[in-house]
């Protein structure tokens, strides 16, 4: 019988040293000792800036990453999560990913969360690694009438008064792997799809915002058809 850690994902850093490091007393981020401008690639949005001092408020110092590896259990392979206004020359990265169940009842051992990644750090003063998320939860049956048995629909966290995404950060060993997603508004396919990374002042006081989660990439086409179908206006 396998070990526990091979049941489990694995994760490490793909760098020795992180790419930023950030105060949260201060606000300053810098990177290689130098102070990065909001004008610069790699500053924090405000946002985040915003979260992390609040949070964590006591803690001496923040190091940032733009990415980590998850080693998958069973040698199903590894996968990269990425999360960044600007990762290199690549532009922005926000991976979507499956966390483990909060609940340590036996019984939800087998249960998931959709989330998406907006930062991933260590607290320097006790060496916690920690990812920031924006997470779901499932759709009710009647957000899930155009679901398919292909996807998963969940509906993503929104503050009922200000109408601005919900954040908070978890343990990054919660992070299972990296998943595919197709992201929409309720009741639009054209409006844009919110960055809450880089933007609070957007407005989700619409119908909701939701992602179908993708169980096999090659049947997306066949849920693609059945979706814009739900949305056809009948003559």
């Amino acid at each position: 019988m396998g070990s526990e850690t091979e049941n489990r994902t694995q994760f490490h850093f793909t760098r020795t040293s992180p790419h930023l490091h950030f105060n949260p007393r201060t606000q300053v981020v810098t990177s290689n000792g130098n102070i990065c401008s909001d004008h610069t690639k790699t500053h924090l949005s405000v946002p985040v800036k915003q979260y992390l001092s609040f949070n964590h408020r006591h803690c001496k110092g923040i190091e940032i990453w733009k990415e980590i590896r998850l080693v998958l259990p069973d040698n199903q392979g590894k996968q990269s999560v990425r999360a960044y206004h600007h990762y290199d020359v690549f532009g922005s990265f926000f991976d979507w990913v499956h966390l483990s169940h909060p609940s340590r009842d036996p019984k939800d051992e087998d249960k998931y969360i959709v989330a998406k990644v907006l930062l991933l750090y260590r607290l320097s003063d006790s060496n916690e690694t920690m990812a920031l998320v924006w997470q779901g939860t499932p759709a009710t049956e009647a957000d899930t009438k155009w679901e398919t048995n292909i996807s998963a629909r969940w509906k993503m966290q929104v503050d009922r008064v200000s109408k601005l995404p919900i954040l908070l950060h978890v343990p990054m060993s919660r992070i299972e792997r990296c998943i595919k997603v197709h992201q929409h508004w309720k009741d639009s396919q054209t409006t844009p799809i919110p960055s809450p990374a880089s933007n609070v002042d957007f407005n989700m006081s619409r119908t909701g915002f939701f992602v179908d989660e993708l169980y096999f990439p090659y049947q997306w086409p066949l849920h693609f058809i059945q979706y814009q179908q739900s949305y056809e206006i009948e003559e």
